[in-house]
């Protein structure tokens, strides 16, 4: 019983990480509207709380709303959050909280929108399991034993 309740404190402690992570744009173009199919997905774990984004090349500083979305219509908004986006070319950044433990692991687009014009910039993106959750499956089979 104690190992499982040091495990059980373990995944516990662990769940409760505020993880960060950083995708970087700058070698994707800017696309609008229709992505090019040649990008390769980025990939975030769902345990995802806050991450920053280096902009693509000749993106402007100024306040940027990024959001994950369903589809490239960007009409089934996952989650949204608006940041200020620092730096010049060829290095611009933008810091959001984005929390990504509601949504299901799967394919998403990521939209950027600078505020104040009319077209996002889209790109795949892959939400992935956590470990967390592989972990916590693996304690109830475990248990289960």
């Amino acid at each position: 019983m104690s190992g499982t309740g040091n495990i059980r404190q373990q995944l516990y402690r662990f769940s409760r990480l505020k993880l960060n992570r950083t995708l970087d744009l700058s070698q994707y173009g800017t696309y609008r509207g229709d992505q090019s199919a040649s990008n390769s997905p980025l990939h975030l774990p769902r345990r995802a709380r806050q991450f920053g984004l280096v902009l693509p090349r000749l993106s402007q500083s100024g306040a940027h709303s990024i959001m994950v979305v369903s589809d490239k219509n960007c009409l089934n908004r996952i989650v949204c959050a608006t940041g200020t986006a620092v730096g010049a070319d060829p290095r611009t950044v933008v810091t959001v909280p984005l929390d990504l433990r509601s949504a299901t692991p799967g394919k998403y687009v990521l939209s950027t929108q600078l505020q104040g014009e009319d077209a996002s910039s889209t790109y795949p993106l892959q939400i992935e399991s956590s470990a967390s959750e592989f972990s916590q499956k693996h304690l109830l089979y475990a248990r289960a034993m």
